[in-house]
């Protein structure tokens, strides 16, 4: 244990060290390098980092689409239940439109709600 951390009921974090928290994990430093940068302990920094950080929605094309509600059973969770064909308009397309590569089912098809 570490004996040179400051005693007492410390429940606030000032800016300051939140700034020194937030520049720690823009470097890549641990929780336990950015303790010692601020004199805390490390389970501080990390309810410090839970407690203040947000999951930004997905912008970008590139990510992977939210699952489809009706390709989903709860009994195996692992299978594909989605029997479409040629929501893209391609008739002579044999592949299930959840294992297109040219399109994305959560683009294309009308029956498609996230989970």
């Amino acid at each position: 244990m570490n004996d040179n951390r400051p005693k007492g009921n410390q429940k606030h974090m000032d800016l300051s060290a939140r700034n020194k928290i937030e520049q720690g994990l823009n470097n890549g430093d641990s929780f336990r390098t950015i303790a010692r940068a601020i004199d805390k302990d490390p389970s501080t920094i990390s309810k410090e980092v839970r407690k203040h950080s947000y999951i930004a929605d997905r912008k970008s094309k590139n990510f992977a689409p939210i699952p489809c509600a009706n390709n989903h059973d709860p009994n195996n969770p692992r299978a594909s239940i989605c029997k479409m064909h040629h929501m893209c308009g391609d008739n002579d397309c044999q592949t299930l439109c959840v294992k297109c590569i040219k399109y994305r089912c959560a683009d294309i098809c009308k029956l498609y709600e996230p989970r």
